[in-house]
């Protein structure tokens, strides 16, 4: 990449995945970089009425 950032968002599972490591937790690693997974769809857990996951 040619610019710097603070974060980078990536289109995946982070923290919620199954395994609780999905391809943001993974690109985090690699760069050394604050990461945050922003997915389409719930892989796993419960959405609570107040819009928490569980």
């Amino acid at each position: 990449m040619k610019n710097s950032y603070d974060v980078l968002l990536i289109d995946g599972q982070g923290n919620l995945h199954p395994r609780k490591f999905g391809l943001a937790c993974y690109i985090d690693i690699i760069l050394d970089k604050p990461t945050i997974g922003v997915a389409k769809n719930l892989l796993c857990g419960l959405t609570l009425e107040n819009n928490y996951i569980e």
